[in-house]
């Protein structure tokens, strides 16, 4: 007779994210009414009536600024922390003029600009295959090199092919040569920069300096009036030169669970 602790359990995980921000929607979208209920609930209920699953694991990035306040919701709902880092980024403000987001930049990312502009790097935005498919290849060079996961490129594949009008390829070139890129994606009146590459020369000639105000100015020449500078960590070095921008800094919940 076999022993009930040795059948396989079937658990189903249910991750449920975002703000609903790229969508639109006045609430993240997974709380977005379907037939008079959320949609997250029909998920739960398709779960719990299925007879082949023992048990949901719901797991939650709430797309909540952090506070005290948005915890004890969660904790109220049966929610337990994971334990995580939620998320870190900032804005900046596309409503002010070119002259006063410079005014706010940092005095030393602000030296560094002026000198890659006297430096003769030139800008170069595209929302062709061709530009993105390079920017893609510079992304999983720079993840193999340098040892790390980002954002996952069939992620990126498949946001191009569902608003490809809205995906850009930011690039700094000097003498023709491209010494820096990026992805940024467009929502609604929002810009976010995605993902980034530095080539060799970058650092010495300041084209991220360059290549982010740009990209920040280009995307506000286009309607937008906010621009997302992507997450980061003030404990390193790409976060600090971030943080340079002087954006509006916000940070989101972490993680939650509930069975």
């Amino acid at each position: 007779m076999s022993n009930p602790s040795d059948t396989p359990r079937i658990l189903a995980l249910v991750p449920c994210a975002g703000s609903g921000s790229r969508a639109g929607t006045a609430m993240p979208k997974q709380y977005q009414p379907v037939a008079g209920r959320a949609m997250l609930w029909h998920a739960l209920v398709a779960f719990a009536q299925a007879p082949s699953v023992d048990a949901s694991l719901l797991v939650l990035a709430p797309g909540l600024t952090e506070s005290d306040e948005h915890r004890q919701w969660l904790r109220e709902a049966g929610f337990i922390a994971r334990g995580t880092v939620g998320w870190c980024s900032a804005v900046l403000d596309l409503t002010q003029d070119a002259a006063t987001l410079r005014k706010r930049l940092a005095s030393t990312w602000r030296t560094q600009l002026n000198g890659a502009e006297r430096g003769g790097l030139e800008f170069e935005i595209s929302d062709k295959p061709c530009a993105f498919d390079w920017m893609l290849a510079r992304h999983q060079e720079n993840m193999r090199d340098k040892g790390f996961a980002g954002t996952s490129p069939d992620f990126l594949r498949a946001l191009r092919e569902r608003a490809p009008e809205d995906v850009f390829v930011c690039r700094a070139l000097h003498d023709g040569q491209p010494l820096a890129g990026m992805i940024v994606f467009r929502f609604a009146r929002s810009a976010e920069y995605f993902v980034g590459w530095f080539g060799p020369e970058a650092r010495q000639k300041k084209a991220g300096n360059f290549l982010m105000w740009n990209a920040a100015l280009t995307m506000q020449a286009r309607g937008c009036e906010r621009f997302d500078l992507g997450g980061y960590s003030s404990s390193d070095g790409y976060g600090r030169f971030k943080q340079g921008l002087r954006g509006s800094e916000y940070r989101l919940l972490e993680e939650w669970v509930a069975f």
